[in-house]
């Protein structure tokens, strides 16, 4: 696992549980606890936070009458319409369209990544990353932790 070092972070609200039970797995957050760090053209990496596996991002712990857009595998998905790129020299915190890149003021939009189980099995699994719309770059902020011991890898070269 890598030292302690510096890296930018966002940190977002509880989903809106709309009066229904949280999520067992990660207590109506929306995330599993994990972060990936993940390079960016500004002088430090963003810790980007991995989604609940069991409740794709809503926080519930049954998906009746969700609003659309707060899972991160729906149909929906936006990551080939703006940032969705593998090039390390471009700057995730900051939208090379010049528009909004996240749904419904929500901050952030849904990125997927293959990761290893966490289980510690063979072969690859579906992770789904929280990365910030550059519309949120001034809440940004500088935290000091360890780096991902996740290994991930894009979904598509």
């Amino acid at each position: 696992m890598p030292g302690l070092r510096d890296y930018l972070h966002i940190d977002y609200p509880r989903p809106d549980l709309a009066g229904r039970p949280a999520c067992a797995s990660c207590e109506g957050w929306g995330v599993s606890g994990e972060r990936v760090e993940r390079e960016t053209t500004v002088h430090l990496p963003l810790l980007a936070d991995v989604m609940c596996p069991r409740c794709s991002g809503c926080g519930r712990a049954d998906h009746g009458e969700c609003p659309k857009g707060t899972h991160g595998l729906e149909p929906s998905y936006e990551q080939g319409q703006f940032l969705a790129t593998y090039d390390k020299a471009r700057d995730e915190l900051v939208d090379p369209q010049g528009a909004c890149a996240c749904r419904g003021g929500r901050g952030f939009y849904y990125h997927l990544m293959h990761r290893r189980p966490p289980s510690g099995g063979p072969g690859w699994v579906i992770a789904v990353l929280r990365i910030p719309c550059g519309c949120q770059a001034q809440r940004a902020r500088v935290v000091e932790a360890f780096g991902s011991d996740i290994e991930i890898r894009p979904m598509w070269p």
